[in-house]
């Protein structure tokens, strides 16, 4: 029995390739950043903790760049669609747990949780620890924190990372397909079940 759902976020919970890309569109005018050199790179950005690009792209301290790419996702989160939003309200319905494991930066994960009067039982980030995925560290932390064996998890994603990140925990995994990772890609990882629509969810359940 499925007692607890636990999602990435970017790609999967919110559909926020728009929002990444004015995001992107906008360091890269501030910092004089080769627009279309960052566009070749968006697999990688996708699947990067924002404290790693914030060393490999910004020309600030990392304070500061998180502080301002906080403001940066404040003001792009009007070109994100929340496609998660429905499904996390019906599994509280069914009184099943839910949690987020993401790379994006746990204010701005909340901060979209609030605008979208939408909760979740746990929210952790990679931002504070070098334990990022693959590596199944948060998500046993999550597990822990909703107090779930394996066998009663599904963790869905979009990168071929969380389902590396799944399988490392012995849980079920829903791997969604994107623009970004097709089905092609996804299957080489050995998701439990493969999905188009975040909604589809409700139908493994």
């Amino acid at each position: 029995m499925i007692k607890a759902v636990i999602f990435d976020f970017d790609l999967t919970l919110v559909n926020s390739l728009w929002q990444k890309l004015r995001m992107l569109w906008r360091f890269s005018r501030e910092n004089n950043v080769n627009f279309i050199k960052i566009l070749f790179s968006l697999q990688k950005i996708f699947g990067t903790p924002a404290r790693e690009l914030a060393k490999q792209h910004s020309p600030y301290s990392a304070k500061e760049t998180m502080q301002k790419y906080k403001q940066n996702f404040i003001e792009t989160e009007r070109f994100a669609k929340f496609t998660g939003k429905n499904l996390l309200k019906e599994l509280k319905k069914r009184k099943i747990k839910t949690g987020i494991i993401s790379n994006e930066l746990k204010d701005c994960i909340l901060y979209s949780l609030r605008k979208h009067r939408v909760k979740v039982n746990v929210v952790l980030s990679t931002e504070k620890t070098d334990k990022v995925k693959p590596h199944p560290y948060l998500l046993l932390k999550a597990m822990k924190t909703l107090k779930v064996k394996p066998s009663e998890v599904l963790y869905v994603g979009d990168h071929p990372k969380d389902i590396k990140m799944g399988r490392r925990a012995k849980v079920k995994t829903i791997a969604l397909i994107n623009i970004l990772h097709g089905a092609r890609r996804l299957k080489r990882e050995k998701p439990t079940y493969l999905i188009r629509k975040i909604d589809e969810v409700l139908d493994i359940l």
